[in-house]
């Protein structure tokens, strides 16, 4: 969905900077371990997708928990509500500092793996495929992705998720045991690959922060699009994929009413 200026309340999270000019911005996060490494070395605008803000100074950002400043810039992490307006500032309702950030780059929880049962006594997998059938599983298309999981009781776990399950256990229980699970994929390897390269070869068109992907809670591989705020082509594009095959997830987000 696309947010325009001068309509929309919006919600935000991200690091909010005040320059030497008394402009402040607030920006994205560009990498999941940000919130910890900004916490030494130089305070100064990092990203190409920096939103201006009305309704806040150098000041308030200073005194917020967890502030940092230099000789420059002062910095904080923060959610914040504002609205747009015609002009692209996005004037601040309401703000607070954040200890955790949960954005696009936190990682979604997988629910595959609930049971509370010690871990099988065979070999844990590797990230590599053990046999040539598996490779061939893989490289046919049948297995659509292979996923190892780190479980808190389980330990590692080959999470993996198939358009012939049947076919997959047949094969890869003797080779895996109780370390292997299988899942039915609602989409193919190809449409994967497929909405992946799309996403990444539209990238700066699209105004996207992020192409990855997770587990979600049917065992099966999404795509994770982060995005600035949309795009009416993605918005279209979206509509035209496999439901639930594509992640979005929009750094400015609209409150609804």
């Amino acid at each position: 969905m696309t947010i325009e200026s001068g309509t929309s309340r919006i919600t935000v999270s991200g690091r909010l900077l005040a320059g030497p000019a008394g402009l402040v911005t607030v920006e994205p996060r560009e990498r999941h371990d940000q919130l910890t490494t900004s916490a030494t070395g130089a305070i100064a605008p990092r990203s190409g997708h920096s939103l201006p803000l009305a309704g806040i100074d150098a000041t308030d950002v200073a005194t917020l928990p967890g502030a940092r400043s230099d000789a420059a810039h002062v910095q904080a992490w923060v959610d914040l509500t504002a609205v747009l307006t015609p002009d692209g500032t996005a004037h601040v309702e309401r703000y607070a500092t954040l200890s955790v950030l949960t954005d696009f780059w936190t990682p979604a929880p997988s629910t595959v793996l609930e049971a509370d049962v010690p871990p099988p006594p065979d070999e844990p997998p590797n990230p590599e495929p053990r046999t040539a059938v598996e490779q061939d599983l893989i490289g046919s298309g049948v297995i659509v992705s292979r996923k190892v999981l780190r479980t808190r009781r389980r330990g590692r776990v080959l999470v993996v998720a198939a358009t012939a399950p049947a076919r997959v256990e047949r094969h890869l229980r003797p080779v895996y045991g109780g370390h292997l699970h299988v899942h039915a994929s609602r989409w193919t390897a190809e449409q994967y690959r497929f909405a992946t390269d799309t996403l990444n070869d539209r990238f700066d068109r699209w105004r996207l922060l992020l192409v990855g992907d997770h587990v979600n809670g049917r065992g099966e591989v999404v795509v994770v699009a982060a995005t600035v705020n949309g795009h009416p082509e993605l918005d279209t594009w979206l509509a035209e994929q496999p439901p639930g095959l594509i992640d979005h997830r929009p750094w400015l987000r609209r409150v609804r009413p």
